[in-house]
């Protein structure tokens, strides 16, 4: 017993020793003394502040009034947060498309209703957005470039079928099956008549230099290219992930399915930048019930060379959807897709 409050005696002696030699050291000007003594009583400012505004954050949510959670569910999103906010809780609101419910209704929420809660907690709701659908363009004599740049910026599900014919401008959109201004499923298909002097089994080559590798990818398969990707060692850091090179001229005709190289831009002075591979990973979106034709989710996951997972696609689209996925990787790397939470498919990319 004795030992022990030596030892506490000692440690506090030695503490106080150091701190009086610290502070008045005869070795160090006065100066520096002082500028000591400054930074010390900052550091302990800032303590005590830190320590103040915690324990008034504590009493203040401690403090807050009890309340129950409300059933918001099944209600309009109009109703859910005016009866939430009368009750004092803070709203996070995340949506979703669902066919078989209304637009603007609440699908679901989190805390359950009836739980007691702090006011101020935050309640997050689901809502419902109806089905997904989109507003049919006008695209009768727009290029076939415009068209289908157009119709991937709005999300729009489409299918192109070549004619050749010398009434129409070469390479433009000759007929459409729907109306402009129609609100459409995006599960429907938007069918085009495209004048061309292409044969059905011809493709022509699109230029890609400059684009960024999603865009040149894209680009590439939509023209009916197959596309391989290779490395572009480049001092310039603006240029990683930009397509540098490509290995089939512009506008020149090839048979449909052949294959185009694209050099692009991995900035050379990362780590390990000489040991970096491009890959390319596309799907065609099906989902495990072939009768459900609704909207799925789909959830694309790389895992790298250290077992690390990267997410590469997080999103909600329409069946028969094709998804384009070029990516980087150091070693081997295995990609799986998750269709409303179940795995589909995977696939092992080896250098």
């Amino acid at each position: 017993m004795q030992d022990w409050k030596y030892r506490i005696r000692l440690f506090f002696e030695k503490l106080e020793d150091k701190w009086v030699r610290y502070f008045s050291a005869q070795n160090v000007d006065i100066y520096r003394r002082i500028f000591r003594k400054m930074v010390f009583f900052a550091i302990l400012s800032g303590i005590v502040a830190l320590f103040v505004i915690l324990t008034v954050l504590s009493i203040h949510r401690i403090a807050a009034p009890k309340t129950k959670v409300p059933a918001v569910k099944s209600l309009e999103l109009f109703d859910a947060v005016r009866i939430l906010q009368e009750r004092g809780l803070a709203i996070d609101i995340e949506t979703k498309f669902e066919p078989s419910v209304p637009r603007y209704i609440v699908i679901d929420q989190f805390p359950k209703p009836g739980i007691t809660v702090r006011q101020g907690r935050t309640v997050k709701i689901l809502v419902s957005m109806g089905k997904d659908t989109y507003t049919v363009p006008y695209l009768v004599g727009k290029t076939r470039e415009e068209a289908e740049n157009l119709l991937r910026q709005l999300n729009i599900p489409y299918e192109i079928t070549v004619i050749q014919s010398d009434e129409y401008a070469l390479n433009t959109v000759v007929s459409q099956d729907k109306k402009e201004n129609l609100v459409v499923d995006r599960s429907e298909k938007l069918m085009l008549v495209v004048n061309s002097d292409l044969k059905s089994t011809e493709a022509r080559v699109p230029s890609l230099l400059g684009k960024s590798i999603d865009t040149a990818a894209r680009d590439a398969i939509s023209a009916g290219l197959s596309v391989k990707l290779l490395p572009f060692l480049t001092d310039d850091e603006t240029k990683e992930g930009i397509v540098m090179a490509q290995s089939l001229e512009a506008n020149t005709v090839v048979p449909k399915n052949t294959e185009i190289a694209l050099e692009v831009g991995i900035y050379a002075r990362v780590p390990s930048a000489t040991q970096y591979r491009y890959y390319l990973f596309t799907h065609t979106v099906r989902s495990m019930n072939e009768a459900d034709t609704s909207d799925v989710s789909v959830l694309v996951v790389m895992v790298d060379e250290n077992s690390r997972p990267i997410q590469l696609f997080n999103s909600t689209v329409s069946q028969g959807q094709l998804i384009v996925i070029p990516f980087k990787a150091l070693g081997t790397a295995t990609v799986q897709v998750f269709i409303n939470n179940s795995l589909v498919r995977e696939e092992t990319y080896v250098p």
